[in-house]
């Protein structure tokens, strides 16, 4: 995993097929792509009108920005580098950017900044990482649902189609369809959370 090493016993399990995994992993960098877009909106940044707060390196080299956006059940963390879902006192999923391998963590600090920091924290997972992940893809998808609703479809596509990695490109509808798919296949019932960046 790029240098990454996941403790197997951290990997929450899940029911995806090994084709599920590869299209899962494709997705999850085009969606860190798309959050990158949504940074650097001309008419400002979406991640901050949405609600979330962002944290910096003192010295951009030692790691990624830090975006937070705190629920009244869960928390969101999203790096260049991939995502966490979870609360401070059970911990939750960290889904990293380039391999959809969901880990369970605790909860990193507001100065984490390195995926290498993140996974320093893995833990045995129970069913409320088992849940998170749930969670987390749930909520992609709510916050995709926002974007189209705040900017219009043709932005969200012409984000996707921006994206210099063209073989990895998945039509918009077909990636939603798919988060919805991976959702399920981890195990738990989905639910779909309101759009609204306020829940």
């Amino acid at each position: 995993m790029r240098g990454i090493k996941i403790p197997p016993a951290s990997r929450i399990p899940h029911q995806l097929t090994a084709t599920q995994l590869q299209r899962a992993s494709r997705h999850m960098q085009q969606q860190c792509w798309l959050w990158g877009c949504d940074i650097r909106h001309p008419d400002g940044n979406l991640l901050i009108e949405y609600g979330f707060a962002r944290y910096r390196p003192t010295n951009p080299l030692d790691g990624s920005s830090l975006y937070v956006h705190t629920t009244a059940t869960y928390t969101v963390m999203l790096w260049g580098f991939g995502m966490y879902v979870g609360d401070a006192e059970h911990g939750g999923v960290f889904i990293f950017r380039h391999v959809f391998d969901p880990v369970a963590v605790r909860q990193p600090d507001h100065c984490v900044f390195t995926p290498d920091a993140v996974i320093k924290t893995a833990c045995p997972p129970t069913d409320i990482h088992q849940g998170y992940t749930v969670t987390a893809l749930t909520w992609l998808m709510s916050y995709e649902a926002w974007v189209v609703e705040r900017m219009g479809l043709a932005y969200r596509q012409q984000s996707v189609t921006n994206w210099p990695k063209q073989s990895l490109q998945t039509h918009y509808q077909t990636f939603i369809d798919d988060w919805r798919h991976c959702a399920r296949a981890v195990g738990q019932p989905l639910t779909i959370y309101p759009v609204s960046p306020t829940t």
